[in-house]
């Protein structure tokens, strides 16, 4: 299997739809969990910024004593009320997922136990299921990688609509006639605005994607080196009868070839590769935020010198245009951890769909005058009403 297999934008949906599919079957609600936690977790942070910037505006402005005293108690209850709900979902999702890894496992151990077992043990299978388990355990890729990405899409989705919804007044409200930034309100100046703002939206998710794609290349490397670590250093070890056949064939040598740490399966600057290959793009693309944000906060700042609106909406909309880049770039880097686990998915839906070749249901036969058949059996399971199979 090979990280640049190309799919479809329909195929990419559909494999992750029946990976979806196959959740609902878990007699837990995990994705469902998963999903409101991710929700609540999405919305806490936008409590305290309204608040806070109402507050911050009633402080510098008519300083109502009454309009405080409310405004503060709102942002205590409602944090209160947010974090109880947050915690209490946090601990229902994490119920939910209790058992998930054994769960991901019984999926194909269903399937295996439907299959007939002479197609069981057909190396070709066991091969493709041996491969599906050595990606989940190694990498964490297939079934299992669902788990994560679909809440945090929900939860970006939600730190999206928040952000516009809050930061929707930066461009109603206008400088004052007579200011000297008036220039703030151009159309030029809102289309630059959108294209710097695009630069930690778009610009980063897709060089950490790009930076990502090497994991799906270490994954083999990383099954390689498993097998050989397992045999070598734990099966062959923990067999006292080992010690006779490795001083008898004088095994010794072999042992220390593929196990040594000069071994490219086991040298740790192999990994360093992998690892600095993907830093390159991450640190690219955390420039990148950093120096799009700076020019965010810098616009905000000259509008609001400029006399646009007071000083807690400075912090409402630095802090709605920061989690509107987290929540896109957080969405767009989900979608490529769901586009770079296809592949692996892939593999594991075609061994669910590994069809039965024994035949069931009933018989038909040729109408004969004298009634006489002769029926062949092969590879029969009888069940027996009080015994079983």
């Amino acid at each position: 299997m090979s990280s640049d297999v190309k799919y479809s934008v329909k195929q990419h949906a559909g494999l992750i739809k029946r990976g979806i599919k196959i959740y609902s079957t878990f007699p837990k609600p995990v994705m469902m969990s998963s999903a409101l936690a991710s929700v609540i977790e999405a919305l806490v942070p936008f409590v305290n910024l309204y608040f806070s910037a109402m507050i911050l505006n009633e402080l510098t402005g008519a300083q109502n004593r009454e309009r405080l005293i409310l405004l503060v108690a709102l942002t205590v209850g409602l944090n209160l009320l947010v974090l109880l709900v947050q915690k209490a979902l946090a601990r229902w999702k994490d119920y939910c997922g209790a058992y998930n890894w054994n769960q991901f496992y019984k999926v194909y151990t269903d399937k295996a136990l439907s299959m007939d077992f002479s197609n069981v043990e057909d190396p070709d299978v066991k091969h493709e299921y041996s491969q599906i388990r050595q990606h989940q355990n190694g990498m964490g890729f297939g079934l299992a990688q669902l788990s994560g990405p679909i809440p945090g899409m929900i939860k970006g989705l939600i730190q999206i609509a928040m952000s516009v919804t809050l930061a929707f007044t930066l461009f109603t409200y206008k400088v004052p006639e007579d200011s000297s930034y008036t220039w703030l309100d151009s159309w030029w100046m809102i289309v630059i605005f959108i294209v710097v703002l695009a630069g930690p939206v778009l610009l980063t998710p897709y060089l950490n994607m790009t930076g990502g794609k090497i994991w799906s290349v270490a994954t083999h490397f990383n099954n390689k080196a498993n097998r050989f670590f397992f045999f070598y250093l734990y099966n062959m070890i923990k067999d006292s009868d080992a010690a006779k056949d490795i001083r008898i064939y004088d095994q010794s040598k072999m042992i220390r070839k593929n196990t040594d740490p000069g071994n490219d399966l086991f040298n740790i600057s192999q990994w360093n590769k992998f690892a600095k290959y993907n830093g390159r793009f991450v640190a690219a693309g955390t420039a990148v935020a950093y120096l799009c944000n700076g020019l965010i906060y810098l616009f905000i700042a000259l509008k609001a010198l400029s006399g646009a609106f007071g000083v807690g909406n400075i912090v409402l909309y630095v802090g709605a245009v920061t989690q509107f880049g987290m929540g896109f770039s957080s969405m767009l880097s989900q979608i490529a951890n769901l586009l770079n686990n296809n592949p692996f998915l892939d593999k594991v839906l075609q061994f669910l769909d590994t069809k039965n070749p024994m035949y069931q249901g009933s018989l038909t036969t040729e109408k004969r005058s004298d009634h006489k058949y002769e029926i062949e059996f092969c590879n029969v399971r009888v069940k027996y009403a009080s015994c079983g199979e």
